[in-house]
C-alpha cells in the first residue's frame, strides 16, 4: 500500500509519496505537522509499474 501525502498550508512542494509504516517519520523528516496534511491511498500499479519514457529507456516511479 502505498500513500500520497498533502500539505494542505503550502502551496508549492506539498506532496509525498509513502508507505505507511514510514508516513509520520517522513512528514516529521519535512517539518510538516500531521493536522495539516490529508492522506490518500495510490493504486499500486501508479508505483510499482515500469514505464518507457520519452529516450526510450525503462524508468520507474519516485519511490524506487
Amino acid at each position: 500500500m502505498y500513500l500520497q501525502v498533502t500539505n494542505l498550508k503550502k502551496e508549492k512542494f506539498n506532496q509525498i509519496q509513502t508507505t505507511p509504516s514510514k508516513m509520520f517519520k517522513d512528514v516529521k523528516n519535512q517539518g510538516w505537522n500531521m493536522k495539516d496534511c490529508s492522506v490518500k491511498e495510490l493504486r499500486k500499479e501508479l508505483v510499482e509499474n515500469v514505464y518507457k519514457s520519452p529516450d526510450g529507456k525503462n524508468t520507474t516511479s519516485c519511490l524506487r
